[in-house]
C-alpha cells in the first residue's frame, strides 16, 4: 500500500519534493507503527495521540500536509482538563489549523516543511525522538545485557 506523498520544499532552489510519513520519521529520529485501521503514525505517550498523514480529499485544492491528533483519554474516564485548550491556542499562534475541536481533544493540520510547527507537533503528541547512542554508550548497554542473561540463565 503506497503512502500520500507530503508536498516538501526544498529551501536550497524552491523545488517541491514529495516525502512521505516514513520519511519524515527518519529525517526527525521518530519511530513508525501501524494502527487499528493498518495506517501507519508516528505513536505519541500521550494517551492516543500521534501524528499521520492529512492527505488531500476531493475537491480540495491544498497540497497534502500532516497532522498531530492530541487524546490525551481516549476512554473518556476522565474530566477534560485545560491541556487542549492551552495546546490548542499555542498551535494556532504557530499557524496551525485546527481542523477537529473537541471537550479536551483535537486535530490540527501543520506543514511538514515548518521547523516551529514539526516541533511543536512533536511536544503536543508527546513524541520522543530516538536516542542517538555513542560508542561508548552501546558498549556499556551491551556489557549490561550481556550480564543480566548470564545470570538470568544461572538462576534457572
Amino acid at each position: 500500500m503506497a503512502a500520500n506523498p507530503i508536498r516538501h520544499v526544498d529551501t536550497t532552489n524552491e523545488q517541491p519534493v514529495n516525502v512521505n510519513l516514513q520519511e519524515f520519521a527518519a529525517s526527525h529520529r521518530l519511530k513508525t507503527k501501524l494502527d487499528k485501521c493498518v495506517e501507519t503514525i508516528i505513536p505519541g505517550k500521550r494517551g492516543a495521540s500521534h501524528i499521520f498523514e492529512y492527505g488531500n480529499w476531493p475537491g480540495e485544492n491544498s497540497p497534502n500536509t500532516m497532522a498531530v491528533i492530541f487524546m490525551p483519554d481516549p476512554h473518556g474516564l476522565r474530566k477534560p482538563g485545560r491541556q487542549w485548550n492551552k495546546r490548542r491556542a499555542a498551535m494556532l499562534d504557530a499557524g496551525f489549523q485546527i481542523t477537529q475541536d473537541c471537550d479536551g481533544e483535537g486535530t490540527a493540520r501543520f506543514d511538514p516543511n515548518n521547523p516551529k510547527q514539526v516541533k511543536l507537533a512533536i511536544r503536543v503528541a508527546g513524541i520522543r525522538p530516538k536516542q542517538i547512542r555513542s560508542e561508548a554508550q552501546q558498549l556499556v548497554a551491551a556489557k549490561g545485557l550481556a550480564a543480566a542473561r548470564f545470570n538470568f540463565t544461572r538462576s534457572r
